[in-house]
């Protein structure tokens, strides 16, 4: 899988992080996950190996107000602006963590 990363800005504070592969299945393997009190939650017919990498994850505050989308062009982990810096790297980190998962699966 061929692979590349951007992080980028918004004028309204929103940290996104992008990261575009050649990996058609992406939309149906991965979907949507969205953070529920501090815990990432998978979208309905996420596969094992995506819920069973989300629930090795403890429940954290670094989770709050991330909301990631995977698609035919990549994934995009979008974050609300919060006091905290440099959380992008926690949402690269998963993506990354992901797309791993889904490969050895």
């Amino acid at each position: 899988m061929d692979q590349t990363s951007t992080r980028v800005g918004s004028s309204s504070g929103l940290a996104v992080i992008h990261i575009g592969f050649r990996f058609n299945d992406m939309h149906e393997a991965v979907g949507r996950i969205e953070e529920l009190g501090g815990e990432l939650v998978a979208g309905e017919g996420a596969p094992k190996a995506v819920t069973e990498s989300l629930k090795e994850l403890r429940k954290a505050k670094r989770w709050v107000g991330m909301e990631l989308q995977a698609g035919p062009e990549g994934i995009a982990v979008e974050r609300t602006p919060g006091r905290r810096q440099n959380m992008w790297l926690y949402d690269l980190w998963l993506a990354e963590r992901l797309l791993e998962a889904l490969e050895e699966d």
